[in-house]
This record gives C-alpha cells, structure tokens and sequence, in this order.
C-alpha cells in the first residue's frame, strides 16, 4: 500500500506497507478472487493509535502503530477485502469475500471473535454512526 500527498502538480510517497517479510507461511496464500488486487482494504482506527490493512494475497490483515508505522501483528481473516472499524477502536469488522463472511477481530488480543454469515462476496463495508434519535427512514 502506498499513501500519497498532493504537492501541486506532483505526487509524493509519504509511506508504504506490505506484509513483513517471513510474516505469513506460503500455505495461506490465495489466489481466490485476488482480481488484480492483492492488498484491497485499510483503515486507520478513530483513536488514530493504528492502521490495519487487508491483504488478499496472504489471507491475513496486518495491523501497525500511527503514525509511525511500527509493525504489531497480524490476524488469519481467509481472503479478506474491506475493512471498517467500530468507533471506540476496538473491534474491526472485515469482509472476507472468498467465504461470504464478515469477520469481527478484537484489535487489543489480534484474534476473530465472530463470524458472521453475510451473502455472497460481501466486500464494501464501513460504519455508519446514526443520531441517537433516529427513527429510520422515513415511508
């Protein structure tokens, strides 16, 4: 992953994560539903302590401290695709589209704590926080 910072007419590469080196056995390679995209989801928790990031080619998310982009650990998801995050940072919820799944990851111990059986190929997920008032829509 890389991010970018506009700088006028040109780009320039502040940072990019990958998967560390020696961090996954090749056995958790996928090729399921990669389409070109090997890495396809990341977040940035609401309490701005970590980024997590997906990536479909080694089965696993990856998690690292912000901002500085220290490495601390990563979670088995199967072939994950996007990722949301609840607002008190603790649990991230990610799509894991090669097995029609959301998966609940507790952040603090780096483990799934739940999956969800969502429907085939579930991937564009996010949160969406609601006024405590909030009726719905309305007819």
């Amino acid at each position: 992953m890389a991010s970018g910072k506009s700088t006028g007419k040109t780009q320039e590469v502040l940072n990019k994560i990958s998967p560390p080196v020696a961090s996954w056995n090749r056995m958790d390679q996928t090729a399921d539903g990669i389409q070109s995209a090997p890495s396809h989801g990341i977040v940035v928790l609401p309490d701005q302590s970590q980024v997590w990031h997906s990536s479909r080619a080694t089965s696993h998310i990856y998690g690292y401290t912000y901002p500085d982009f220290e490495y601390i650990g990563r979670v088995y998801i199967g072939n994950p695709a996007w990722i949301t995050t609840t607002p008190d940072s603790n649990y991230l919820w990610v799509g894991v589209s090669g097995h029609n799944q959301t998966a609940v990851v507790d952040v603090h111990n780096q483990e799934v704590v739940k999956r969800f059986p969502v429907g085939q190929a579930p991937k564009r997920i996010f949160t969406a926080i609601m006024p405590e008032d909030w009726g719905g829509e309305a007819p």
